[in-house]
This record gives structure tokens, sequence and C-alpha cells, in this order.
């Protein structure tokens, strides 16, 4: 009985030895049971089919860059060529299984987290990405603007910006192709600008560029005005940031056009003359000149008080009137041809009288042209380098030309002045020269023809 018990005995050891070693045979080139490689049971399974059987598992198809707000970009497997291209650690797993405790697998799970491989046409992700507009672009400050539709100045809002590199975004792509991810979300790159919309010095700003834009200016030439508003004023107003500022270049433009239309000195002028006749005066330093630098100046500075007004321009020379005929109702006409001197007050002629202008044979001719009265002065004395003459009424307009008493002239008027005129002035007979002393006063436009 013994003995039969002692064979049975030998006899399972021998089968149970058996299995073992064929147990270790049978693994040698298969994975032990109940290994697991992510998640995938490859017990029982060789290195080869076990690949194979991870690969069928690599279900990615695409993958979406985008940002909080909206998808950017979308790659999709067969675009880039993608295929699965196997496990590189898993060989490294296979090879650390211990076959001698194959049994023991069987009531134990060992678990593997492996990365798979791909491989995918990197230049066609580069591709896709140059297509992208999003990227690695300066944030946009909040900054004032005119609006045209509500024809005022608004805050045109901030904007961020995703600041990534084309380079930087292909790593990040490419990670999350290895990961077998679905998306990308690039929002962390975001950056935000300097300057938000409630910025509060922007909006100080923002209110001052409509004070000034709501201003209303009037340039006054008496019969005539020119009006500064919001028409001109939207383009003259700068913002630069947070602060305002006039465009002192456009500001000069507008300046340098009103001179053109109002100044009138030395310009030609249409006159009619005693004897009724229409001429064109040209010459002389009578008349209106803007000083273009210091009303530019007012001007913006009028602009930046933000108030209605009514202004005029800082002159280099003044006339005196401002109308369209700025020589006025009030004048002294001298016609050379008729050796006439003409004297009107508010329109009405006081005086006239003949005359003896300058020597025309000795070149010594009266310059034409219209002038202002410098002044007037009793009891003066002419000096020339050949004569000094006293004369009791002296009235300059042009240098040293002027009106005057000649005591030692017998007659005036004819053609005197051809031949025995004077040097350039306008010799006067003394019974007439007080009154056109008395009536003419400094400033008094002299028009001489």
């Amino acid at each position: 009985m013994n003995k039969k018990i002692l064979g049975v005995i030998l006899l399972i050891l021998v089968i149970l030895i058996g299995g073992y070693f064929a147990g270790v045979s049978y693994y040698q080139d298969k994975f032990p049971s109940n290994v697991y490689v992510n998640k995938i049971n490859v017990g029982g399974m060789t290195l080869k089919d076990a690949d194979k059987e991870l690969g069928k598992t690599d279900k990615w198809d695409k993958i979406v860059v985008k940002n909080d707000s909206k998808d950017l970009l979308e790659i999709n497997a067969n675009e880039i060529d993608y295929k699965y291209n196997g496990s590189p650690e898993l060989p490294k797993i296979f090879k650390e299984q211990d076959r001698s405790k194959w049994f023991l697998a069987m009531f134990k799970d060992s678990e593997y987290k492996t990365p798979i491989s791909s491989d995918y046409n990197k230049n066609k992700i580069n591709q896709m990405i140059d297509g992208m507009e999003e990227l690695d672009k300066e944030p946009i400050n909040a900054k004032v603007i005119y609006d045209e539709s509500s024809k005022e100045f608004i805050i045109e809002p901030h904007s961020s910006q995703i600041k990534i590199s084309k380079e930087e975004l292909f790593n990040q792509i490419s990670q999350g192709i290895d990961n077998r991810d679905s998306e990308v979300n690039i929002e962390t790159n975001r950056v935000q600008p300097t300057i938000l919309s409630d910025d509060e010095s922007l909006v100080a700003a923002k209110n001052k560029a409509n004070k000034y834009l709501n201003t209303t200016l009037k340039y006054d030439f008496e019969d005539r005005e020119e009006t500064i508003d919001h028409s001109l004023l939207k383009d003259w107003i700068v913002v630069n940031e947070r602060e305002v500022d006039v465009d002192s270049e456009k500001a000069r433009e507008y300046v340098e056009e009103l001179a053109k239309k109002y100044d009138t000195y030395g310009k030609d002028r249409t006159f009619k003359t005693s004897t009724g006749e229409s001429i064109t005066t040209n010459g002389g330093t009578y008349g209106w000149m803007t000083h273009r630098g210091k009303t530019t100046a007012e001007l913006i500075k009028h602009i930046k008080d933000g108030e209605d007004k009514t202004i005029k321009p800082v002159y280099s020379y003044k006339a005196l009137v401002r109308d369209s005929n700025d020589i006025g109702n009030s004048y002294v006409e001298i016609d050379l041809k008729q050796q006439m001197v003409s004297v009107y007050v508010d329109g009405k002629l006081e005086i006239q009288t003949p005359t003896v202008t300058g020597n025309v044979s000795k070149g010594y001719d009266t310059p034409t042209g219209v002038f202002p009265l410098n002044y007037k002065t009793k009891d003066a004395v002419l000096r020339g380098d050949d004569y000094a003459s006293p004369v009791k009424y002296w009235m300059p307009f042009n240098g040293n030309i002027g009106l005057h008493d000649a005591d030692w002239r017998d007659s005036f008027g004819g053609y005197i002045y051809q031949n025995n005129g004077s040097h350039g002035c306008i010799n006067l007979p003394p019974s007439n020269a007080k009154s056109v002393f008395d009536s003419m006063y400094p400033g008094m436009p002299v028009i001489v023809h």
C-alpha cells in the first residue's frame, strides 16, 4: 500500500515538474499570463503579436489646436500620413519577464504603461501652421479713435493675442500626437496689452478729445468769416495713447490757406479812380499780412481751451479796414498821369489839388502802389545828397517819400514832373497842404497810380 502511494506521489511530481518545464518552454517566446500593457492583456502573446495588438488600440484620428474661444486648426491623421510605428519600450517589458515564475502569473496581474510610437509627415504639419494667422501677434492696446458713425471719439477695445512661435506650437502639437491627445489648448500663451479699455487715463483722453472736437471757432474778417468746427477738428485732433494734442502741421496748413485767401499785403487790388476808370493796383506796403507761426500757436491754444469764440489772426502787418475792400472809403489818391491828389473821407471827396511828383527825366519816378501813411508832422526838414528843404507839413508813406508843401514852386500839375519834378515826393501847393495834412491820419491808405 505504501509503495502504491509513493508511486502516485512520484508520478504527480514528475507530471508537475514536466508541466513546469513545459510552461517555461512555452512562455519562452511569449508574455506570461495576465500581463497588461496599456490595459491590453498581452499574456500568451509573442512580442510581435503584442505589438500588433497595441497597434489596434491606436485609434488617434485628429488633434485640434484651439484657445478658450474657438478652434484654430484641425489636423487629421490622414492629412499628415499618420501611421502606428510600434512601441519602443515593449521589448524591454518582454525581456524583463521572469519565465521561471510563469505559473505564479496566472494568479496575479502585472500592469505596464508604455508610450507607443507613430510616424507622420512633419513638413505637412509645419505647412498647416504657416497658414495660421493667430500666431505670435503683439497684443493691441485699447486706443481712442474717431468714429464716423457716432461722429465722436470713442475707445476702441483692447485685444489680447496668442503669442507663440511656430516652432513652439509644432513642439506642442507633436507632443499631443505622441500622447494621442485630441486637442492642444494654447490659451496659456495669451498675452494681455498694457492699456485696457477701462483705463482711467484713456477715458480722460477720450473726454478731452471730444471737448476739443465740439469747439467752434470763428475767424472774424468783418464782412466775412471762416468757421473751424467738427468737420475740420476731427482730422486735427491726435490721440497718442493717453495724450491728446492738436496736429500743428494741419493747423499750420489751415492758417497758410487762410492767409492766402485773406492777406492783402503786396497783392493786386481793383480800384476805381477819381476819373471813373477801374484799374488794378500792385505793389506797396499797405494791407494785412498774417503771422503764420503766431496765428497757428494761438489757434491751437483756442482749440485746447475748448470754448466757442470768435477770434482774429495774429498779423505781421495791419491795414485800417478788414473788409474785402481793405482800402475802405477814406484814402488819398495820387494820380501820376493827371498830376492830381484827391483826398476822400467817408466816401466823400474832401480835397482835390494839383501836384508835382517825381522827375521822370532824371529817374526819380514816384513808386506806384498802395501804402499806409506812416505818420505826419509839422515843420520838418527834408534832406538829400544835394538839398535840405524845410517844409511846414510832412506826410511820409513810403520811406522818405511823402506828401509835403512846396513853397519854392510857382505852379503845379500838367507836365512839370516830366523834366522838373521832385526827387519822388508829392509836392503840394502851400495853400492846399494844410487841408491835406488835417484830413490825413496815420495808417490812411495812399494809392499811387
